[in-house]
């Protein structure tokens, strides 16, 4: 709100604007409870670990809506990532 605040453009709101920032306030909510969930029932080397996959969700999305590119390095990096949560949940 601050940085609204001293902008000196005029606040514009569309439609479909606010309905993403609606959208990503409930997944940002759904996200929290579900992590303090998986902390109360589980594992925390785990339950922190697969949080921290969160760039997997956003390159799928990128691939998938923005017609991003994945290169070898990229499919091995987000490999070894789910390897390393594989690991710690055994």
């Amino acid at each position: 709100m601050a940085y609204i605040a001293v902008q000196s453009d005029p606040v514009s709101l569309s439609g479909s604007g606010v309905a993403f920032a609606v959208a990503g306030g409930v997944f940002s909510g759904i996200g929290s409870i579900s992590y303090y969930a998986a902390l109360q029932r589980g594992n925390t080397a785990i339950a922190t670990t697969v949080t921290a996959l969160y760039f997997v969700v956003a390159a799928v999305l990128g691939v998938l809506f923005l017609g991003d590119s994945v290169d070898l390095q990229d499919l091995a990096g987000i490999g070894l990532a789910i390897g390393a949560v594989a690991l710690l949940a055994t």
